[in-house]
């Protein structure tokens, strides 16, 4: 709230003051329409610009109060870097000025300022918008403690350059060309909110249903997996029990071929293996082999049983 109370900056001789007063000490403050303003609580306020965390704009007549809100210029004077409450009660600003600030208060174009307070219900001051430079013989007290209704010429600005621009229209539009784009906004808004509330089912899927089908997918590819396990594993041991039958191997390198079959491809190397592998357990001729009635003694051989108490020729002439 923009208040009536002006405060002399104090620049005598042209000197810039480091710090201003922001509000006067005293407890009641009464500003010259006979309204009061309480400052019951100083730290309280100067806690209350700490935990900001950011400077605090010194203006030029309100302009930040006042023309910022309508999309016009606010240029700072100076910028309140830190607050200090003193013993008397009141709380003064450390102020780093900008050159323009400067010039206007060294050269007394700018007197007084004019804080802009934050105040409760009970109109205690807990907190400052911000501060105004003013020259107090030429102002309106009571247009500082109000918002000044807009006039024709600020109204056309605001049209011509705050709400055309946002809205991208040309400058010349008209009132009814503004809000039937305004009005556009508003159902593309509705549209909009409409969308996410329900989506189109041919790009979006309820959540519960992609879940519900996301766990169908995966029990289901965990059942195949096991039918292609049981499958492989009776179409391994039927060939590798036909190769036993067929000896085409044995009993010991049974384990040794499933494991191979098992592999990527194994089961069809080990089908081509056993085309053209021989049976183990093929006739041979040995088992029809008639020995020799006589074998010729070798000098060696009547040595050895000699030494084993025969005599080869006793045993032939017998």
């Amino acid at each position: 709230m923009i208040t009536d109370i002006f405060i002399s900056l104090n620049n005598q001789d042209g000197n810039v003051p480091s710090w201003i007063e922001i509000i006067p000490a005293g407890g009641a403050i009464k500003g010259r329409d006979g309204r009061q303003y309480n400052n019951s609580d100083p730290e309280k306020i100067v806690n209350a610009f700490n935990s900001i965390g950011q400077p605090l704009i010194v203006d030029f007549e309100h302009a930040s109060e006042i023309l910022a809100p309508k999309g016009f210029e606010a240029p700072a004077a100076a910028w309140v870097e830190k607050m200090a409450a003193k013993p008397d009660g009141s709380v003064w600003g450390e102020v780093n000025w900008t050159p323009k600030g400067e010039k206007s208060v060294s050269s007394r174009e700018y007197r007084f300022t004019s804080p802009a307070y934050k105040l409760s219900t009970d109109s205690s001051i807990i907190g400052i918008s911000s501060i105004g430079l003013v020259g107090k013989p030429n102002l309106d007290l009571s247009a500082l403690n109000n918002h000044q209704p807009e006039t024709k010429k600020e109204k056309s600005i605001m049209d011509l350059t705050a709400i055309t621009s946002a809205l991208d229209l040309n400058e010349g539009a008209s009132v009814g060309q503004i809000a039937s784009a305004i009005n556009s906004l508003k159902e593309e808004k509705s549209i909009a909110l409409n969308s996410v509330a329900t989506p189109d089912l041919k790009k979006f899927v309820p959540r519960a249903d992609f879940d519900a089908l996301k766990e169908t997918s995966e029990k289901t590819l965990v059942e195949l997996n096991s039918a292609h396990e049981t499958s492989m594993n009776i179409a391994i041991n039927s060939v590798i029990d036909q190769a036993l039958v067929d000896g085409k191997i044995t009993p010991a390198t049974k384990e040794y071929h499933v494991k191979q079959c098992k592999q990527p491809g194994g089961l069809d190397n080990f089908s081509d293996f056993i085309k053209s592998a021989p049976s183990i357990g093929d006739e041979t001729s040995l088992n029809s082999k008639q020995p020799d009635d006589k074998s010729e003694i070798t000098l060696e051989d009547r040595w050895v049983a000699k030494q084993l108490g025969h005599d080869l020729d006793e045993k032939d002439k017998k």
